[in-house]
């Protein structure tokens, strides 16, 4: 029986190349180098299949680095965010008032759902319909 070799997913590079990249930057602020490597880590987990994704997720390499890309992930999100609630806050009340700016962020969209899911979440547990609700972040735009 002959030697089986089984290659590394196309993936794992990329990940690991991404990982490195924003691992070594000084900071995750918000600038042309950390978008594009945040966007290709998008993308990568968009575009993989789903077989692939179970190979880099077995991988050895992978996987010891997961826990610090999960960290940098986290920080990098905290500096968007921190970025956009200073640009928010420094908005005006004119044309370009702090509502007009809250709409400009990449994922106001994606909070929204997410805050229509917890919403959705908390109606299946009470016996009324649900009025009013405030929800409470830990970032820098909750």
């Amino acid at each position: 029986m002959g030697t089986v070799l089984t290659l590394d997913p196309p993936a794992t590079g990329t990940l690991l190349d991404i990982y490195c990249r924003l691992a070594d930057r000084p900071d995750l602020c918000p600038g042309p180098e950390v978008d594009e490597l945040f966007g290709s880590l998008v993308r990568l987990v968009l575009t993989t299949p789903d077989g692939e994704a179970e190979a880099l997720l077995a991988d050895r390499t992978v996987a010891s680095v997961r826990p610090e890309l999960h960290a940098l992930c986290s920080r990098g999100e905290f500096e968007l965010e921190r970025a956009w609630a200073r640009r928010i806050a420094g908005a005006g009340v004119g044309a370009r008032s702090a509502c007009a700016e809250l709409e400009l962020f990449p994922y106001v969209g994606n909070y929204r759902a997410l805050g229509r899911l917890e919403l959705d979440a908390l109606a299946t547990v009470v016996d009324r319909p649900v009025r009013r609700v405030a929800f409470l972040g830990s970032g820098p735009l909750p």
